[in-house]
Protein backbone atom coordinates (compact mmCIF):
# COMPACT_ATOMS: atom_id res chain seq x y z
CA UNK A 1 0.00 0.00 0.00
CA UNK A 2 1.60 3.19 -0.99
CA UNK A 3 0.47 6.42 0.33
CA UNK A 4 -2.03 7.71 -2.47
CA UNK A 5 -3.76 4.34 -1.79
CA UNK A 6 -4.01 4.97 1.84
CA UNK A 7 -5.80 8.43 1.04
CA UNK A 8 -7.90 7.14 -1.28
CA UNK A 9 -9.01 4.49 0.94
CA UNK A 10 -9.67 7.18 3.57
CA UNK A 11 -11.45 9.44 1.47
CA UNK A 12 -13.64 6.41 0.28
CA UNK A 13 -14.69 6.19 4.36
CA UNK A 14 -18.17 7.40 4.77
CA UNK A 15 -17.18 8.40 8.21
CA UNK A 16 -15.10 11.14 6.43
CA UNK A 17 -16.75 12.40 3.20
CA UNK A 18 -17.74 15.87 2.67
CA UNK A 19 -15.68 16.56 6.36
CA UNK A 20 -12.01 16.14 5.50
CA UNK A 21 -10.03 17.88 2.57
CA UNK A 22 -7.21 16.25 0.48
CA UNK A 23 -4.70 17.68 2.46
CA UNK A 24 -5.83 16.37 5.67
CA UNK A 25 -5.86 12.42 4.41
CA UNK A 26 -2.42 13.38 3.37
CA UNK A 27 -1.66 14.30 7.14
CA UNK A 28 -3.67 11.71 8.68
CA UNK A 29 -1.39 8.73 6.66
CA UNK A 30 1.33 10.73 7.46
CA UNK A 31 0.91 10.43 10.94
CA UNK A 32 -0.22 7.53 10.84
CA UNK A 33 3.44 6.48 9.45
CA UNK A 34 5.64 8.24 11.90
CA UNK A 35 3.55 7.25 15.01
CA UNK A 36 3.80 3.76 13.54
CA UNK A 37 7.42 3.52 12.46
CA UNK A 38 6.33 2.42 9.12
CA UNK A 39 7.54 4.01 5.68
CA UNK A 40 5.57 3.71 2.69
CA UNK A 41 4.82 1.54 0.54
CA UNK A 42 3.47 -1.49 3.51
CA UNK A 43 3.54 -4.73 2.11
CA UNK A 44 2.30 -7.09 4.89
CA UNK A 45 -1.31 -7.02 5.65
CA UNK A 46 -1.12 -6.70 9.45
CA UNK A 47 0.77 -3.43 9.10
CA UNK A 48 -1.58 -2.23 6.31
CA UNK A 49 -4.64 -3.08 8.92
CA UNK A 50 -2.66 -0.91 11.42
CA UNK A 51 -1.61 1.74 9.35
CA UNK A 52 -5.52 2.34 7.89
CA UNK A 53 -6.49 2.22 11.25
CA UNK A 54 -3.96 4.66 12.80
CA UNK A 55 -4.52 7.07 9.79
CA UNK A 56 -8.73 6.73 10.66
CA UNK A 57 -7.50 7.63 14.07
CA UNK A 58 -5.93 10.98 13.33
CA UNK A 59 -9.04 11.59 11.37
CA UNK A 60 -11.45 11.02 14.13
CA UNK A 61 -8.94 13.95 15.61
CA UNK A 62 -8.97 16.41 13.40
CA UNK A 63 -12.87 15.93 13.43
CA UNK A 64 -12.87 16.06 17.05
CA UNK A 65 -10.78 19.52 16.70
CA UNK A 66 -13.38 20.84 14.58
CA UNK A 67 -16.58 19.76 16.79
CA UNK A 68 -14.44 21.88 19.50
CA UNK A 69 -15.49 24.93 18.16
CA UNK A 70 -18.75 24.21 17.46
CA UNK A 71 -19.75 22.93 20.97
CA UNK A 72 -22.14 25.70 21.99
CA UNK A 73 -25.02 27.87 20.18
CA UNK A 74 -26.68 30.23 22.13
CA UNK A 75 -27.76 28.12 25.42
CA UNK A 76 -27.63 24.73 23.81
CA UNK A 77 -24.96 22.40 24.14
CA UNK A 78 -23.81 20.63 21.01
CA UNK A 79 -21.19 18.27 23.33
CA UNK A 80 -22.10 14.97 21.70
CA UNK A 81 -20.77 14.87 18.76
CA UNK A 82 -17.34 16.51 20.66
CA UNK A 83 -18.21 13.07 23.08
CA UNK A 84 -18.67 11.12 20.75
CA UNK A 85 -15.96 11.43 19.08
CA UNK A 86 -13.73 11.48 21.99
CA UNK A 87 -14.49 8.03 23.13
CA UNK A 88 -13.63 6.50 19.49
CA UNK A 89 -10.28 8.15 19.51
CA UNK A 90 -10.16 6.74 23.59
CA UNK A 91 -10.86 3.30 22.00
CA UNK A 92 -8.86 3.31 19.15
CA UNK A 93 -5.83 4.64 21.06
CA UNK A 94 -6.19 1.57 24.01
CA UNK A 95 -6.29 -1.06 20.62
CA UNK A 96 -3.42 0.14 19.33
CA UNK A 97 -1.67 -0.31 23.00
CA UNK A 98 -2.81 -3.81 23.36
CA UNK A 99 -1.83 -4.53 19.80
CA UNK A 100 1.88 -3.07 20.54
CA UNK A 101 2.19 -5.05 23.29
CA UNK A 102 0.52 -8.41 21.87
CA UNK A 103 3.20 -7.78 18.89
CA UNK A 104 6.48 -5.64 20.15
CA UNK A 105 8.45 -7.67 17.07
CA UNK A 106 6.60 -5.41 14.41
CA UNK A 107 6.91 -2.54 16.50
CA UNK A 108 10.16 -2.76 17.79
CA UNK A 109 11.22 1.04 16.41
CA UNK A 110 8.53 2.66 18.81
CA UNK A 111 9.74 3.96 22.59
CA UNK A 112 8.11 1.86 25.29
CA UNK A 113 8.09 5.04 27.02
CA UNK A 114 6.41 6.95 24.31
CA UNK A 115 2.89 6.77 23.13
CA UNK A 116 3.48 8.43 20.00
CA UNK A 117 6.66 9.94 18.82
CA UNK A 118 5.67 12.40 16.30
CA UNK A 119 7.94 14.85 16.54
CA UNK A 120 11.78 14.69 16.44
CA UNK A 121 14.86 15.30 18.86
CA UNK A 122 15.39 18.65 19.46
CA UNK A 123 19.14 20.00 19.95
CA UNK A 124 19.52 23.11 21.79
CA UNK A 125 22.08 25.78 21.46
CA UNK A 126 24.26 25.19 24.45
CA UNK A 127 23.84 29.20 25.22
CA UNK A 128 22.39 29.73 29.33
CA UNK A 129 20.63 32.43 30.27
CA UNK A 130 20.38 33.72 34.27
CA UNK A 131 16.90 34.89 35.42
CA UNK A 132 17.84 38.33 33.25
CA UNK A 133 18.49 37.51 30.30
CA UNK A 134 21.61 37.54 30.23
CA UNK A 135 23.91 34.93 28.87
CA UNK A 136 25.87 33.54 31.23
CA UNK A 137 27.32 30.42 29.39
CA UNK A 138 31.05 31.30 29.28
CA UNK A 139 30.38 31.35 33.33
CA UNK A 140 29.12 27.91 33.78
CA UNK A 141 31.70 25.22 33.72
Amino acid sequence: MTLDELEQELAADASFTGFLSASDYTSCCVDASRETGWDFPVTDNFKRLWLKNRAKRHGYFLLWTQAARKFKFEQINLNQRFDHYGEIIKKMDDAFEVIKDEYPEIFLNLDSDSKVKMFGDVVGTGLVYDLTGKDVTRFIE
